[in-house]
């Protein structure tokens, strides 16, 4: 089962690469240094990627597959902390075959 990191931990920034969203390799390009670790303040989980909501730029979503991270949480955890419900999502991503 994938795993993600926590909020409020941190993650290094490994640079972008070819992405739906052009405006978000272009906002990572513009305020993110290579190497250098921000604060996660949010996760979101989509379908086929997660966005992650920075501290240091909480105006911005980031596609998640732009750093290295610790893999501390599951799926139903994050999900756990959101005030969607546990059921529907998981509906959600069994469709989509991200839990079993």
């Amino acid at each position: 089962m994938k795993q993600w990191p926590k909020v409020g931990s941190k993650v290094k920034f490994k640079g972008t690469h070819m992405f739906w969203f052009k405006n978000m390799i272009e906002d990572a390009n513009k305020l993110l240094e290579v190497d250098k670790e921000y604060t996660i303040s949010d996760l979101r989980l989509a379908s086929s990627w997660c966005a992650v909501i920075l501290e240091e730029f909480p105006e911005h979503k980031f596609s998640l597959s732009f750093f290295d991270y610790v893999e501390e949480l599951t799926t139903e955890e994050v999900l756990k902390d959101k005030k969607d419900t546990l059921e529907t999502q998981k509906v959600y991503l069994k469709n989509r075959n991200y839990i079993p």
